[in-house]
């Protein structure tokens, strides 16, 4: 009896982990614009790196990533404009 009671407590356990699991991929998911396939890597990779609070660091770090890359492979160049160079419209030429 005891054994059995061993048992489906573990299962319980595999059951709630596993769901918590898929629980946090959706959640994650519904909240940013990365596939599913990168927010798995994201969570995975960091449960290895930081541990437990990894499943909510890798996403967001991942995502970060992917955007640095996507900028910096992108065809267009990004302008930065000096304030002395920008010109509000609303007012005029500066005097």
């Amino acid at each position: 009896m005891k054994q059995n009671l061993q048992h489906y407590a573990q299962l319980a356990a595999v059951v709630v982990v596993v769901i918590g699991c898929y629980q946090v991929l959706y959640l994650i998911s519904r909240s940013s614009s990365l596939p599913l396939l990168l927010i798995v890597l994201g969570v995975f990779g960091g449960i290895i790196a930081f541990g437990f609070i990894g499943i909510f660091i890798g996403p967001p770090m991942l995502a970060v990533g992917l955007t640095l890359i996507q900028l910096w492979t992108s065809k267009s160049t990004l302008h930065i404009i000096r304030q002395d160079d920008a010109v509000d419209s609303r007012s005029g030429p500066p005097s």
